[in-house]
């Protein structure tokens, strides 16, 4: 406790510090500065938001991606990031076009990807608090009419407590089953099998966003949104899950 309170005073005065320099357009010390901040374990959609709008001023094209994304893990709504993503992949170089998903698979990403896991979790405690309200209102309750009300709003609530926790658990499943990554090397060719002789399937730059399949010592499969994979350097690139 002493540990973390010692670091939690440390980390205030150095967050209000980046902050300031930031304000006064000292990009480069108010990244330095965010960076030890988050050296205390201080993380945040604020701070690296911050961290992502210093490096894109400075016209550094991965951190700033890699940042934004960072925020998004946090928020995946949150639009000033989102506008600001959109900024930031506007200077990359690679053209990834997506493939797009119809049908139910689309229909349950978009719905689950309303809000992060958590909040779906948050949101079936509060359905099942208010299950128990209307159920004590139906049980209390000496009025049919009462009674009545009580009964279809506990059945009502009880149908979207189990798809509030349906769709909580699909959200985390998809989360727990993409690794994204940026690539941070200015060129990064693809291969096709992990082995620096082997031929390069395509070739990414700077800011271009991965997701990693698997790891094999030196080298990661990745897939990209439009559907392509190959082989990459580790070195190449930096898993957004990561720790700081």
């Amino acid at each position: 406790m002493i540990v973390c309170s010692t670091a939690i005073t440390w980390a205030n005065p150095l967050l209000e510090k980046a902050n300031e320099l930031y304000r006064k357009e000292e990009y480069a010390a108010a990244i330095e500065t965010y960076e030890k901040v988050l050296e205390y374990k201080q993380h945040s959609v604020a701070l690296y938001y911050n961290l992502a709008n210093a490096h894109y001023k400075l016209h550094h094209i991965a951190p700033s991606i890699y940042y934004y994304e960072k925020a998004l893990l946090l928020n995946p709504t949150d639009e000033e990031v989102l506008n600001n993503l959109q900024f930031a992949q506007a200077m990359t170089i690679d053209d990834i076009k997506p493939v797009s998903e119809v049908g139910i698979s689309a229909w349950a990403k978009s719905v689950s990807g309303l809000f992060h896991y958590d909040t779906w979790a948050y949101l079936s405690v509060f359905l099942s608090v208010l299950i128990s309200v209307f159920f004590a209102g139906y049980y209390f309750s000496r009025q049919a009419s009462y009674k009545r009300f009580s009964f279809i709003s506990m059945m009502a609530v009880s149908f979207l407590l189990v798809l509030s926790f349906i769709v909580g658990l699909y959200a985390k499943s998809v989360d727990e089953s993409e690794n994204p990554a940026i690539v941070f090397a200015n060129t990064a060719p693809v291969k096709n099998e992990p082995k620096i002789a082997a031929e390069d399937t395509f070739v990414l730059h700077e800011g271009a966003k991965v997701n990693i399949k698997e790891n094999q010592g030196e080298w990661c499969k990745i897939a990209l949104s439009n559907g392509s994979e190959g082989w990459i350097l580790t070195q190449s690139i930096k898993a957004v899950k990561s720790i700081f």
